[in-house]
């Protein structure tokens, strides 16, 4: 029901003056609804019944004809509020029709690049998928969809080493973390762990590594970061499976994070290691070959099985009979042919008649760590020397 305001604004006479549409917190007002009147504020005393009787029949002839009212009583001329009521920056106000009962709706309008306004806050999904241009994101949805795309750039941390305490059995694993190969969860290890290849697995710290069997000499040696979903633990493992770990009971998330070469001598072998890249303390000779032809020929580096990496080396080359040329290819990549360097693709390594050339090379090595070598001589010898590699884990 709509309520008419009076107020008295002249307060020197017995007979009271009122206004009929201002409403001030400092006037004595009179409140009309429907025909009962009360004087609610001041100087009532002094309000004669003759102003009562007229604020009542003023009240009364306003609401008729719509002055004054927050909108109009005949649906045509403008009401109170609809003429002092304007639209501003980022709202909009709308008057209804009579089956609306004769309301005001106020409503904020839709954010954009050029509007201020009222904006949607995006979903967990919404953040996660990152193509959404019309809702905004709290910080929880910026933390989602960091998290989700911080899968898909790599290891943080999680360096390893042999352990001072048994440099030839313990692989020390630095704080850090990674999602599981899979991409569903996170794997932490909040603090350094160390695992030994000589013992069978147990959780934690300073305790066995290996899957299962016992270590074996002259072989390659995988190290992963290993979680629980149920119970939200992550620890390590060892195994000389690449890929497919027999993995603890409840461990079900996994991913590659270090290798160790166990040597003929029942000793893990000294290596460094940062980020995605490896190399042995001391380089060693892969292979010495003098029958080197025409015909790539598949050799072995000193690298892990089972993954492709960027093997680094140094390689020397000799012939004694005449000028040579010697090129390195992808294990996996066609056989190079004549590698002359004046009438082919050119070699890494050449030299004239009984002389020598030394390089450092890098080739992407097969998952039998094999690269390919071809020469533009029917015999001639060459050399190799593994650095270290380089895997992006």
């Amino acid at each position: 029901m709509a309520m008419t305001y009076l107020t008295d604004i002249d307060t020197t006479s017995g007979a009271d003056t009122f206004y009929v549409g201002m409403i001030s917190t400092q006037a004595n007002f009179v409140v009309v609804d429907g025909y009962i009147a009360e004087i609610v504020a001041g100087r009532d005393s002094e309000a004669t019944l003759l102003a009562r009787s007229q604020a009542i029949t003023a009240a009364i002839a306003a609401l008729t004809v719509g002055t004054g009212c927050p909108v109009s009583a005949d649906d045509t001329t403008p009401g109170y509020l609809d003429g002092k009521l304007l639209a501003g920056e980022g709202v909009d106000f709308t008057v209804g029709s009579p089956a609306a009962n004769e309301t005001l709706t106020i409503s904020g309008e839709d954010a954009s690049a050029t509007n201020k306004g009222i904006v949607e806050l995006a979903t967990t999904a919404e953040c996660q998928t990152g193509t959404d241009t019309e809702r905004a994101v709290t910080p929880a949805g910026a933390k989602a969809s960091a998290q989700t795309f911080a899968k898909y750039t790599g290891v943080w941390g999680m360096n390893t080493s042999r352990d001072a305490g048994d440099v030839t059995n313990d692989i020390n694993t630095t704080a850090g973390r990674c999602w599981s190969d899979d991409l569903a969860n996170e794997i932490i290890l909040a603090t350094e762990i160390t695992k030994r290849i000589d013992a069978a697995w147990g959780a934690g710290d300073d305790q066995g590594g290996l899957d299962t069997g016992s270590v074996a000499n002259s072989t390659w040696y995988y190290l992963y970061a290993i979680y629980n979903p149920t119970t939200g633990v992550s620890d390590a493992i060892i195994t000389a499976t690449y890929g497919n770990p027999t993995m603890p009971s409840g461990y079900t998330k996994k991913r590659l994070i270090g290798f160790i070469w166990r040597d003929g001598a029942a000793t893990n072998r000294a290596f460094g290691h940062i980020g995605n890249w490896w190399w042995w303390d001391v380089a060693s000779e892969d292979w010495d070959d003098a029958t080197f032809g025409q015909t790539a020929t598949a050799k072995v580096m000193q690298v892990p099985l089972g993954v492709r990496v960027l093997c680094h080396f140094r390689a020397t080359g000799y012939d004694a009979s005449g000028a040579f040329s010697i090129t390195f290819s992808s294990g996996d990549g066609s056989d190079q042919g004549s590698v002359n360097i004046l009438s082919g693709p050119g070699g890494q390594l050449y030299g004239g008649a009984g002389a020598y050339d030394v390089g450092y090379h890098q080739c992407i090595t097969d998952t039998s760590g094999q690269i390919k070598v071809d020469s533009d001589e029917t015999s001639l010898r060459c050399a190799a020397y593994t650095i270290g590699w380089e895997y992006q884990r």
